[in-house]
């Protein structure tokens, strides 16, 4: 074998040893960019749900009218005034366009999010911002949901826990099964960007109905109801809390934790100050 022949393989050997090394490396970077982007989005949603509450002394309800929009309509359309601007004169000049896509409620961590076009990935909790949630007890199933859930929550009145400890949102998925998470659908809707509505029994699980939170689930493991928070690795979910703190829950979170980070009003839990 010539020495130039051999000189080149040693170049070839060379350069895919420094690939090897490397591409570990950039697919990192931009997986932690594309989860920073996540939490700043989902930091961003619950900081407008601050500044609603600063102009209108409320937080803006589940759904039902609110501010400049009179008709009933979800929290994320009322958030949009203090997202996007456009996108809020759209929905309220156009008597509720359901077929916007909103980049700042989506991430692209969610592997079913193929369109954009009216889904979202940061569901709101029915537990702090639907009065039949705040009036329910953590651990009590709330009453069925109808396409009007009004809501009246304030950051001085409602949260007697502290926002800190009290989630205000979490990751879901756009598209799961025959569900999914739809910035503009109704609490009741199969595809409402909505959790919380039952009390959890049970540690989180990919397909169980009473657990905690979905841990990536696959179309067939997606359920419809209860509404259900998912998470979009098996490792931990990310929620947002009341004072737009973005901590990561795993799955082995108790079902107690989980009931009481959800209700607004309960009393304290020290476990929660470990999150």
């Amino acid at each position: 074998m010539s020495s130039k022949r051999i000189g080149a393989i040693v170049v070839i050997v060379i350069v895919l040893s420094v690939v090897g090394v490397l591409l570990p490396a950039m697919l990192y970077v931009r997986q932690h960019a594309r989860q920073q982007e996540m939490v700043n989005r989902m930091k961003n949603t619950c900081l407008a749900a601050h500044l609603c509450h600063d102009v209108h002394k409320l937080l803006p309800p589940s759904y039902d009218k609110y501010g400049d929009i009179k008709f009933p309509a979800s929290i994320h359309v009322h958030l949009l005034q203090f997202i996007e601007q456009n996108g809020h004169k759209q929905y309220v000049h156009g008597k509720g366009d359901p077929w916007m896509s909103i980049a700042a409620y989506s991430t692209s961590l969610d592997p079913s999010l193929e369109q954009t076009e009216g889904v979202q990935n940061f569901a709101a909790n029915l537990r702090a911002f639907a009065n039949s949630g705040v009036s329910t007890r953590f651990d009590a199933d709330m009453p069925a949901l109808k396409e009007v859930e009004p809501g009246d929550s304030s950051l001085n009145r409602t949260f007697t826990d502290g926002t800190s400890n009290t989630i205000g949102f979490a990751t879901k998925y756009a598209e799961c099964g025959s569900g999914g998470s739809w910035y503009a659908a109704p609490p009741n809707s199969r595809c409402a960007a909505f959790f919380g509505q039952n009390a959890a029994r049970k540690p989180a699980d990919a397909a169980d109905s009473t657990a905690t939170f979905q841990v990536a689930p696959t179309q067939a493991d997606c359920l419809c109801q209860p509404l259900m928070a998912q998470s979009f690795s098996p490792t931990k979910l990310w929620v947002c809390t009341v004072d737009a703190s973005v901590p990561a829950i795993t799955p082995d979170v108790s079902a107690e934790f989980w009931n009481r980070a959800l209700c607004p009003n309960d009393g304290p839990v020290p476990e929660l100050g470990g999150w």
